[in-house]
């Protein structure tokens, strides 16, 4: 009997050449998609030459991929959308920069629908950061009016942007890059007029139905045809209060699933609104689905 190639001769085989943090998302999804199509049945010589040209145009995929981040992020590791080879508009990166995401504690309203002051948590400082660099967010503000809990927030801010920490996990670092930890809104909207020379145009998200709300489709177009600034205001608690979104030049739609359960995360309603405001665009995406799927 011949002998067969396998998922763990092609897990071997693809182990040989490691990827860096620039690659590695994407490659994994090339070597999953790579070994779906290898059986484990098949003889050896019906597979070998199909299983190892595609291993290599996969390589060289991965290779044009990193080669264009890093000469994009000057050799750091990627943290904003590749302009180029994935088909995204150069254009569309660079409105990305100027883009900021703030998280409020306040006034922000409890379950009874009194406006109070909510906690810091350590995951909305850690994972928010993550997500706004990731797509390209000039910087995250958290505010609270407390200084006890600012306080807090400057601590755990400050042991992974230096020392140790740092130079442990760098891609932490690197998202706290962009926090920033102030009193109240208006600090946020005097930095931004600040640091790009006006005041930002303001959307605020919300859970519950809205009247005047834009989705997110029509504000990409829009953020698309101006070059901003741009301030998306997130709510804790039990969402912002009524006078945040009566101050706001646009309010989002809320996110809704399939069911009448709707009570996600601040974490995670970010993460699906920006991407669906900031990710590479449709012509992109089918551009990478193409000269992935030509791989194999």
């Amino acid at each position: 009997m011949q002998p067969l190639v396998g998922r763990g001769a092609v897990q071997r085989f693809l182990s040989i050449r490691p990827m860096n943090r620039a690659t590695r998302g994407i490659g994994w999804a090339c070597w999953r998609h790579l070994l779906k199509k290898v059986s484990n049945t098949e003889p050896a010589e019906a597979r070998q030459d199909r299983v190892e040209g595609g291993v290599e145009r996969g390589f060289s995929l991965l290779g044009k991929v990193s080669h264009r981040i890093h000469s994009v992020a000057g050799g750091c590791h990627p943290q904003v959308p590749v302009v180029g080879d994935l088909g995204v508009l150069s254009g569309e990166a660079d409105r990305l920069s100027d883009v900021y995401l703030a998280l409020l504690h306040w006034p922000v309203l409890n379950k009874d629908g009194r406006v109070v002051a909510t906690a810091i948590t350590c995951f909305d400082l850690h994972d928010i950061a993550r997500a706004a660099l990731t797509y390209g967010v000039r910087r995250y503000f958290l505010v609270n009016p407390l200084s006890s809990q600012r306080k807090l927030a400057e601590r755990i801010t400050r042991y992974w942007q230096s020392g140790p920490s740092a130079d442990w996990n760098p891609t932490r670092r690197d998202a706290f890059q962009i926090v920033r930890v102030v009193e109240r809104l208006e600090d946020v909207i005097a930095a931004i007029r600040d640091e790009a020379g006006k005041a930002p145009r303001v959307v605020v998200t919300t859970a519950r139905p809205w009247p005047r709300a834009v989705g997110c489709e029509w504000l990409r177009r829009q953020m698309a045809a101006d070059e901003g600034p741009w301030l998306l205001l997130f709510g804790t608690g039990w969402g912002l209060a009524e006078e945040v979104k009566e101050q706001a030049d646009y309010v989002l739609e809320p996110i809704v699933g399939p069911g009448a359960y709707n009570h996600l995360s601040v974490r995670a309603a970010v993460a699906v609104i920006l991407d669906r405001l900031l990710a590479p665009g449709a012509q992109g995406r089918q551009g990478l689905q193409r000269e992935m799927s030509s791989v194999f």
